[in-house]
C-alpha cells in the first residue's frame, strides 16, 4: 500500500512526465526553456538565435501554457498586490518557463528519462524504481544535464529542419515556374 508521500511523489512525477512529453500541448514550455537555455550559454551565436526566437519563442506566445504564464507573471509582479501593477519582461516568460521544465525534470524516475530520450534499452539495475531525487548530486547533475542537453540538440534540430524548409519553399517560389493546373 502506497504511503501518503509516495502518492503524492507520484501524482508530481506524472505531472511533470505531461510537462516534458514530446507531443504534449504543454511542450510550449519546453520549446521556451530550450529558448532561455540557448541565449544564455552565448555558446550558438545569432545564427541560431534568431530561428530559435521565431520558431520557438514567437510561434509559442498565443499559446494556452504561455497565456498562464503570463497571467502567473503578471500576478506574481504586482506591487503591493495591486491589480493591474505587475510588470513581467520577456526574460521573465522564458526564466519561468526554464525554472517549471526544470522542476519538472527533478519530478521523473530515472525510467522517465530513458523513455523521453526514445530509448528501449534496459535500464541499469541500480536505476530501476529510482527518482531523480533519491541519486546523489553528482549523478542528478550528469542525467538532468544530460538531459536537458537532449532537449536543446532536439529542439535544434527541429528549428534547423523548418528553416530549411522556409528556405528551399522561398527559393522554389523564387526560381521554380508555377505549375499549371489542367481542368
Amino acid at each position: 500500500m502506497e504511503t501518503p508521500k509516495e502518492d503524492k511523489k507520484e501524482r508530481q512525477r506524472k505531472a511533470a512526465l505531461a510537462n516534458l512529453h514530446p507531443s504534449s500541448s504543454t511542450s510550449t514550455l519546453v520549446d521556451l526553456s530550450v529558448a532561455y537555455q540557448i541565449h544564455n550559454s552565448n555558446k550558438y551565436g545569432e545564427a541560431i538565435e534568431a530561428p530559435v526566437e521565431e520558431i520557438l519563442y514567437n510561434r509559442n506566445l498565443g499559446s494556452v501554457a504561455v497565456s498562464g504564464l503570463f497571467r502567473d507573471g503578471f500576478n506574481a509582479t504586482r506591487q503591493g498586490g495591486r491589480r493591474y501593477s505587475g510588470t513581467m519582461s520577456e526574460y521573465g516568460l522564458l526564466e519561468q518557463a526554464n525554472e517549471i521544465i526544470m522542476g519538472s525534470i527533478m519530478q521523473l524516475q530515472v525510467s522517465d528519462i530513458v523513455g523521453l530520450i526514445g530509448s528501449k534499452s534496459p535500464l541499469k539495475k541500480k536505476y530501476q524504481g529510482k527518482y531523480l531525487g533519491d541519486l546523489d548530486k553528482k549523478e542528478v547533475g550528469e542525467i538532468a544535464g544530460g538531459y536537458v542537453n537532449f532537449l536543446i540538440q532536439d529542439r535544434l534540430q527541429k528549428v534547423i529542419a523548418t528553416t530549411k524548409g522556409m528556405t528551399q519553399g522561398g527559393l522554389e517560389k523564387f526560381l521554380c515556374a508555377e505549375e499549371k493546373k489542367e481542368e
